[in-house]
């Protein structure tokens, strides 16, 4: 499951799906919305807490 999502994380989750989480360009960068997307669908899936996910 993680290398499927790792290989394919940009096509489940793409820019335009998350773009109206993200409103602001200005600032420091971040990290990526599809990188987010699947390390939160992973823990959930894993059952884990945030503690236990960093």
């Amino acid at each position: 499951m993680f290398a499927f999502v790792a290989g394919h994380r940009q096509r489940l989750f793409p820019e335009d799906m998350l773009v109206d989480l993200f409103p602001s360009r200005r600032g420091w960068p971040s990290v990526p919305g599809d990188v987010m997307a699947a390390v939160i669908m992973l823990q959930a899936l894993q059952g884990l807490s945030d503690a236990e996910t960093s």
